[in-house]
């Protein structure tokens, strides 16, 4: 395996990750952003099974191309497609998932788009059986979580957040990439940087958040909602 020289901030990238288990890297679309992350990785040598949450074509074009090109040694597995780029059936899914949770498979990158993580966190077992909230913690196969446009992320009342959101405890390495982390304003960033440090920058709630770092130009009374502004 043989990396091509790493643009300047795709070095900076790589070295980022590799000096923080919770990393966001915020580059310009077309930073090099997935090649500076399979740099780090094999400079961390992380184990067990690394999960990289993608929209569908980033996973294909930006993931499997890269890792394809430069030879990166590392097993992959789609949750997405089959071999042969075909949608997986339900049952097929739910035979890989089966796989993943098998002490047998050896370590492997596993791609799955932002659409099917809730799929996945509720098919999982739950950590403590005697758990019967509506989304349980489940027992989390992947030490290693990236998610690539991680903006995909940025509704805290959406499934696929609660989802990671609820197996957050048990990742020890979570790296965030986007090239637009905030698109509608600075709110949709406090969901993002909690999946990195549960709250300890922004708040442990998006009510926290508001409270500490926006305020509002009207308070009304008569039930109107408040228009929160930086």
């Amino acid at each position: 395996m043989a990396f091509p020289t790493l643009m300047d901030q795709q070095a900076a990238a790589s070295q980022f990750i590799q000096t923080r288990p919770y990393a966001g890297v915020f580059l310009d679309m077309s930073g090099g952003k997935s090649l500076a992350t399979l740099h780090a990785l094999t400079q961390i040598g992380p184990r067990g099974h690394t999960l990289i949450i993608a929209p569908i074509k980033i996973a294909r074009i930006s993931w499997i191309s890269e890792i394809e090109k430069w030879g990166v040694n590392v097993r992959t597995q789609s949750l997405i497609v089959d071999d042969n780029d075909r949608k997986l059936s339900p049952e097929q899914r739910y035979s890989r998932y089966a796989e993943l949770l098998d002490p047998k498979t050896p370590p492997t990158l596993w791609l799955i788009n932002q659409e099917l993580v809730h799929d996945l966190v509720t098919w999982l077992p739950p950590l403590d059986p005697r758990d019967r909230k509506k989304l349980p913690t489940p027992r989390w196969p992947f030490p290693t979580v990236i998610i690539d446009e991680s903006q995909g992320f940025k509704s805290y009342s959406s499934q696929r957040f609660k989802a990671i959101r609820a197996a957050r405890g048990q990742i020890s390495r979570m790296i965030l990439l986007s090239g637009t982390p905030a698109p509608n304003g600075l709110e949709d960033l406090w969901s993002q940087v909690y999946l990195l440090d549960q709250g300890a920058s922004l708040g442990p709630s998006i009510t926290d958040y508001r409270e500490a770092f926006f305020q509002s130009n009207k308070r009304l009374a008569n039930g109107t909602p408040v228009d929160w502004r930086p």
